[in-house]
C-alpha cells in the first residue's frame, strides 16, 4: 500500500501540541505540589525519628507546599513553551507547502483542443464562432463547424 501525503496529519500534529501544552503546566503544578508534601513529610519524619519528644516542623510544612508549586508551575511553563514552539515549526512547514505546491494544471483535453474561432475568407481574421459578419472587412463569415447553418456567400 502506497503512502499518500496528507496535510491534515501535520495539523492534527499542531493541535494535539498545542493541547498538551495547556495541560503540561497543570500537571507540573500538581505533582510539584505532592513533592512539597512528600518533601516535608520525609523532613517531620527524619526529625521525629532523630529526636523522639521533637514537635513535627509544621513551618516546613507550609513553606514546602507553595515552594514545590511553583517549581513545577515553573517547569511546566518552560515545557508548554516547547511544546508551542514545535506546533508553530509544523505549522509554519505546513504553510511553506501551501505558498510552494505547484498550481494544479488545466485538464490535458483542454490544452490540446485549438481554440474554436471562424476564420474570415477573405483577410484571414479570426472570429469567436457565432459571429455572423468579419469585424474587419465586413464580409459574411461561415458557419462554425458542425453547425448545420451556412452562411450565403
Amino acid at each position: 500500500m502506497a503512502t499518500k501525503y496528507d496535510p491534515s496529519v501535520l495539523q492534527e500534529y499542531a493541535d494535539r501540541l498545542y493541547n498538551r501544552a495547556k495541560r503540561v503546566v497543570v500537571l507540573c503544578a500538581a505533582l510539584g505540589f505532592l513533592g512539597g508534601l512528600v518533601a516535608a513529610t520525609i523532613l517531620a519524619a527524619v526529625v521525629v525519628w532523630r529526636s523522639p519528644r521533637a514537635e513535627p516542623p509544621g513551618g516546613w510544612l507550609l513553606l514546602s507546599l507553595p515552594v514545590g508549586f511553583a517549581l513545577g508551575w515553573a517547569y511546566g511553563r518552560g515545557k508548554a513553551f516547547q511544546f508551542r514552539l514545535e506546533a508553530q515549526r509544523t505549522l509554519c512547514q505546513v504553510q511553506i507547502e501551501r505558498n510552494t505546491r505547484p498550481p494544479v494544471p488545466a485538464p490535458a483535453m483542454a490544452a490540446s483542443q485549438p481554440p474554436r474561432g471562424i476564420t474570415c475568407p477573405k483577410c484571414a481574421k479570426s472570429f469567436p464562432a457565432g459571429t455572423k459578419f468579419c469585424g474587419h472587412c465586413g464580409s459574411p463569415l461561415p458557419a462554425a463547424p458542425g453547425s448545420l447553418a451556412r452562411a450565403s456567400e
